[in-house]
């Protein structure tokens, strides 16, 4: 028995114990029943809320011959299994002839989708202002799901707007299942109804005063009140209407429910109050009568009255009685009426009768009236044949009359009534007064408190002086006068005639200013070594201004650029020169600006990781750091940096920035790619090969073979026989790619020397994991390729798949079919070839993959 032959033909023969061998037997392996395709399957119907189970459809392979399952177990003809729990499927195919089963195809058949129980709430009730509801969703939420408030309509809005008034069932459907939730039943309210229009009762605003509008209607404490869109109240009286604007419009709001009646329009008529009024009295001929006459205001529109009950549209009430009246007027229209006045009317005076004083020294002479006297007469007197020397005045007498005639009148204080007697007198001749003076002053300086007064006398004997007009001095020097107004004169001893005064004025002794007020506004900062003090008071153009105790003064009170010390502040009145007390201010030591900072930079590697500045100086002590003077931080490192340049800037504790430093962050050059390669193979009677590198390529790539010396040509020409590593390397940053692979065969002269009855040797397995030694299948080590022709070669998986094909000797096979590393196994293959001159030869077998 031969067990374990692989398909083929073969010579059986026997052979006895003498060592005589039989004729052959030709007898015939044949070659192994290809197993179905893998099948193509998908689930047809996923479970659903209502339908828990799942349809698996089989697609391909179908035809005579086959059946197919779902569990490795059950077989069945047809194409579809239906009823299937949520689970994972792996579908075959098998055929009934030969009993070969397909690879499987794994199928998941997916849970049932559970009911869903969603949230949401009614988040507008209607109103009167809005008969509507709105309802909104808050979960679930997403694409996937649609929403309804009715269970027919559905949308992919979660809000829905504009609700009528009703009972509602709101529900989720999940869209790709169907799935309908739960639902939440919500109702809209009915619409309440406003309250009524309110009535009203009205007091018009009239004669200057204010009035008012009360709601008689609807009233109570569920209600409030609006004038004119006026915050609402809960009192229904609104006082204090001046009726401009004259258009008023009162609403009614229910508490409760907010709801707001129609306006109700009420007019208000303002009247004003009446105008003051001027009225007057005037004299008549007619002893014991006169006229009151209204000035104003005066036209069609008013009426008069001089008793307050009686009036007449004249405003002139001839013919009056003498005697006192409450007079008035009223508005015609409104009938308002005027605050009153008292009018009273005094007879006409008698003949004027005056006594004369002549004058006995050098003041003059007098005159006074001695009868009509009282608190109702004026006086008035003229010079002879010329005007009124003094105006109309309540006193009888007129004083210090110089010489000449005169003449008196008298009238009433009410009525301006002139008499028609004047009296006619004369003032004879003044005796001889003293000559004029010249007076000058010395005010008192800073800090005293009287002056003088110093006069120059006119010419003449008998004179003595005075500044008060009661005591006379002989000396013309007044010293330790107070401040004060003065009226110098001259007095003639002999006669008593005094002169005409002169007036002068002592002014007060000039105040020292206060000692002043201020402060140091501006200490020295980052920028600016000076401080600055300002004086607060006493300031104004009056005033200047020294900052070291009057050695110098300037007009401003603000002094500047002030080097840390201590200052005596002092302030001079320019008109008087009276310095005040000092004020001493300290100007402290300021802050001092760091030095822009020291930096190390790390600029990002070849795998493209970010820049790092790091700060070396100053470091510590409050110090903190900044990359663009807004964002500052504690450590003096900025990891994580891109391309950019960066202004680097220091902080110290008290807030002083320093000058930037600049830094530049370049990008990273990254890693060249992997190189790709082709690799051309020695052939005799060539004993070496080629490498070259098909990608990258550029002026700035250079290249390697096992990263030794680097060269610009990505061309390899005589590689030896052995395994390299190619690498790309940028010139500019030495950033080197990863690695690429590459064998070149060994090929030696004796290689190339083909013995006539040579052959080529298939190796029983390889490892193709890429460590470049046994990594592909083909003809073995050490065979004479460059003696083949005629080549074939195929690789066949266990289902008799064809997973690999090549012509060309030195073309091996990696182990993998459409890309994908097949698994470790035993894999048969099949050659044709010539070797030498030789016919063409068929060889097979199997070879293992090994990882």
């Amino acid at each position: 028995l031969f067990t374990g032959l692989a398909p083929n033909t073969y010579n059986v023969t026997v052979q006895n114990a003498a060592g005589c061998i039989s004729p052959a037997t030709t007898l015939s392996v044949n070659a192994l029943p290809a197993p179905p395709a893998a099948p193509t399957a998908t689930v047809t119907a996923q479970p659903t809320c209502s339908t828990p189970t799942a349809t698996i459809t089989i697609t391909a392979p179908t035809g005579a011959g086959l059946e197919y399952s779902v569990n490795g177990t059950s077989y069945q003809p047809t194409l579809v299994f239906a009823g299937l729990a949520p689970g994972n499927y792996n579908v075959r195919v098998r055929n009934t002839a030969t009993g070969c089963v397909s690879a499987f195809t794994p199928v998941t058949v997916n849970a049932v989708p559970t009911a869903l129980t969603p949230t949401g709430s009614l988040t507008l009730q209607s109103s009167c202002s809005f008969p509507f509801g709105r309802f909104v969703f808050s979960t679930p939420l997403g694409a996937q799901w649609e929403y309804s408030i009715n269970g027919t309509t559905y949308q992919a809005s979660t809000v829905f707007d504009n609700i009528p008034p009703g009972s509602y069932n709101a529900v989720v459907r999940d869209m790709n299942t169907g799935c309908v939730s739960a639902s939440i039943p919500f109702t809209v309210n009915a619409v309440p109804n406003p309250p009524a229009a309110p009535t009203v009762s009205v007091v018009q605003p009239l004669c200057g005063n204010t009035g008012s509008i009360t709601v008689t209607s609807p009233v109570g404490a569920n209600f409030e009140y609006s004038l004119n869109n006026s915050p609402y109240q809960l009192s229904p009286v609104f006082n204090g209407l001046s009726g401009i604007p004259s258009l008023y419009d009162i609403r009614v709001r229910s508490i409760g429910d907010n709801c707001v009646s129609a306006a109700t329009n009420v007019n208000l008529t303002a009247s004003p109050a009446p105008a003051a009024f001027v009225a007057t009295f005037k004299c008549k001929p007619t002893p014991g009568a006169g006229e009151i006459e209204f000035i104003s205001p005066t036209g069609a529109a008013y009426e008069y009255s001089i008793d307050g009950i009686n009036f007449q549209a004249s405003p002139v009430f001839a013919a009056v009685p003498w005697g006192t009246y409450t007079v008035t007027y009223r508005v015609a229209a409104t009938g308002c009426r005027a605050p009153s006045q008292t009018l009273s009317l005094a007879g006409i005076p008698g003949p004027v009768t005056v006594s004369v004083n002549q004058p006995v020294t050098c003041a003059g002479g007098s005159i006074t009236v001695t009868s009509p006297i009282g608190p109702n007469y004026l006086y008035q007197l003229y010079a002879a044949g010329g005007g009124p020397v003094i105006t109309w005045q309540p006193s009888p007498v007129f004083a210090n009359l110089p010489p000449g005639g005169y003449t008196v009148l008298t009238g009433t204080n009410n009525a301006g009534c002139i008499l028609l007697h004047p009296a006619v007198l004369t003032i004879g001749p003044l005796p001889i007064q003293p000559g004029v003076l010249n007076v000058s002053t010395v005010h008192p300086a800073c800090g005293e408190t009287v002056g003088r007064i110093i006069l120059t006398p006119p010419a003449g004997a008998n004179l003595e002086f005075s500044i008060n007009g009661t005591t006379y001095q002989s000396a013309t020097t007044f010293n330790n006068v107070p401040p004060g107004n003065y009226t110098v004169t001259v007095r003639n001893t002999a006669t008593g005639c005094v002169s005409a005064g002169t007036s002068i004025t002592v002014n007060p002794a000039p105040t020292f200013p206060t000692i002043p007020t201020g402060s140091v506004t501006t200490l020295p900062d980052c920028d600016n070594s000076g401080g600055t003090i300002t004086v607060t008071a006493p300031v104004g153009a009056l005033y200047e201004y020294s900052s070291n105790g009057g050695t110098s003064w300037q007009s401003s009170p603000v002094f500047t650029n002030l080097p840390p010390t201590t200052y005596s502040i002092t302030v001079r009145n320019t008109g008087s020169g009276c310095l005040s007390q000092p004020l001493v201010l300290t100007v402290a030591a300021g802050p001092v600006r760091p030095n822009p900072p020291t930096l190390t930079t790390i600029q990002p590697d070849c795998t493209g990781s970010l820049g790092i500045i790091t700060v070396t100086a100053p470091v510590g002590g409050g110090v903190q750091y900044s990359l663009d003077g807004t964002v500052y931080q504690t450590s003096p490192v900025f990891p994580n940096l891109t391309e950019a340049l960066y202004l680097v800037r220091v902080k110290d504790a008290s807030g002083c920035v320093s000058f930037v430093t600049p830094a530049i962050i370049l990008v990273s050059a990254g890693l060249p790619a992997k190189p790709v390669i082709t690799v051309v193979q020695p052939i005799c009677p060539v004993l070496t090969g080629s490498i070259t590198v098909t990608q990258p390529i550029g002026a700035n790539i250079e290249y390697s073979l096992n990263g030794s010396g680097y060269q610009t040509s990505n061309i390899f020409p005589t590689v030896a026989g052995g395994n390299y590593s190619i690498t790309a390397r940028f010139r500019s940053t030495t950033c080197v790619s990863p690695v690429t692979p590459a064998n070149i065969k060994g090929l030696t002269l004796a290689d190339c020397t083909a013995p006539v009855n040579g052959d080529i040797y298939f190796p029983s397995a390889f490892t193709p994991n890429g460590d470049m030694t046994n990594d592909g299948f083909g003809p073995g080590p050490r065979s004479n390729l460059t003696a083949v022709s005629n080549y074939s070669m195929m690789v066949f998986n266990r289902y008799g798949e064809m997973v690999f094909k090549t012509s060309d000797p030195f073309t091996q096979w990696d182990g993998r079919y459409k890309g994908k590393m097949l698994a470790n196994n035993a894999y048969t293959w099949v050659a044709s070839y010539k070797y030498g001159t030789g016919e063409l030869r068929r060889r097979k077998g199997s070879v293992m993959v090994v990882r």
